[in-house]
């Protein structure tokens, strides 16, 4: 069996409060964030992800130039973006459990990206 590189999911959020100035939660973030974790826990070993906030991880989303145009057309709105493999595969909506698990298995087996759906 070949071993591979766990599969990349980068998520893009408009905000998360500081510890130092607790701010209200986003709801659909924090369901997010909950299938994030049940999706480590199902592919164990074979996926990571990372977390960048526009107001904390400014430079990030200028330097992903996938990023910086959504932002550029889209602005917030465009907002959250979910990455997969460097790829943006979710545009301004987090998806539910079985979307992200078609998206992993997909890259999990080398297929190329999904491409995003529209924005309305």
């Amino acid at each position: 069996m070949v071993s591979r590189d766990p599969v990349q999911i980068d998520v893009y959020i408009p905000f998360m409060p500081c510890a130092c100035q607790p701010g209200k939660a986003d709801r659909k973030a924090t369901a997010f964030n909950e299938r994030l974790l049940d999706l480590k826990e199902h592919f164990k070993g074979q996926v990571a992800f990372s977390l960048y906030a526009l107001n904390l991880h400014f430079q990030r989303f200028k330097a992903t130039p996938a990023i910086a145009a959504i932002l550029q057309d889209k602005g917030k709105d465009g907002l959250p973006v979910i990455c997969i493999e460097g790829a943006p595969v979710f545009v301004a909506a987090y998806p539910d459990k079985a979307a992200l698990e078609t998206a992993v298995k997909a890259a999990l087996q080398g297929a190329g990206p999904t491409q995003p759906p529209s924005i309305q």
